[in-house]
């Protein structure tokens, strides 16, 4: 990315916010419940 630093500086900026926030683990806050097994047919 940083060939975008003087090519395209606004768009660089832009990654570099976006960075932040997903290495500060930007996010609901919440982990995601885990998905219900399938049901098993009865022997």
């Amino acid at each position: 990315m940083e060939r975008y630093k003087d090519s395209n500086a606004d768009f660089y900026g832009a990654y570099q916010v976006a960075r932040i926030m997903v290495d500060a683990g930007g996010g609901s806050g919440t982990p995601p419940t885990p998905p219900t097994p399938p049901a098993t047919p009865g022997k």
